[in-house]
């Protein structure tokens, strides 16, 4: 069980550094194969990515975490994250990614 929460909050704090301050890392949280639902949109990661890299700078808040271990050859984790995203220097927008 340490091991889901400190790798759930290893992982939300490198995603949202990355998102604020190094942007051109983000690929490394996504496989070329993964498929991602943005507001009820599907796309592939790279869709996502080049979107991402568009964003103005953003500053986010992470209020809450949560993390499953799922068992199966390879150790996965789902990780559920919820905050607020403010984007450039507009109101900021709560958000909810799993």
């Amino acid at each position: 069980m340490e091991f889901t929460t400190q790798s759930a909050q290893n992982f939300a704090l490198r995603y949202y550094v990355c998102l604020e301050n190094g942007r051109d890392k983000l690929p490394e949280f996504y496989r070329p194969s993964s498929l991602i639902s943005w507001n009820g949109r599907p796309m592939q990661s790279a869709d996502l990515l080049s979107m991402i890299a568009n964003f103005p700078p953003t500053k986010t808040k992470v209020d809450d975490y949560d993390c499953q271990s799922i068992m199966g050859s390879i150790a996965n984790l789902l990780l559920m994250v919820s905050g607020s995203i403010r984007f450039a220097d507009k109101k900021a927008h709560i958000f909810s990614y799993e």
